[in-house]
């Protein structure tokens, strides 16, 4: 019961990460820089705050938090 629940927390995992990468490829198709680029610039406040934006900065900690659980 145990191995099954693990097995499915992982799985939960795995869909969440290809859905939050499938969402970065997206504005970085839309927007035409990689993530790693829109994040410094966002940082750096060279960049307007939008929607979009905000959105992609918050895809890019839920994948970081995704990855490092």
């Amino acid at each position: 019961m145990i191995e099954s629940a693990v097995r499915t927390e992982l799985r939960m995992l795995e869909l969440g990460l290809q859905r939050t990468s499938e969402r970065l490829h997206g504005f970085e198709q839309q927007y035409g820089f990689s993530s790693e680029e829109f994040e410094r610039r966002f940082e750096a406040l060279e960049v307007e705050e939008n929607l979009d934006f905000i959105e992609w900065a918050g895809e890019i900690k839920t994948y970081r938090l995704l990855r490092n659980t």
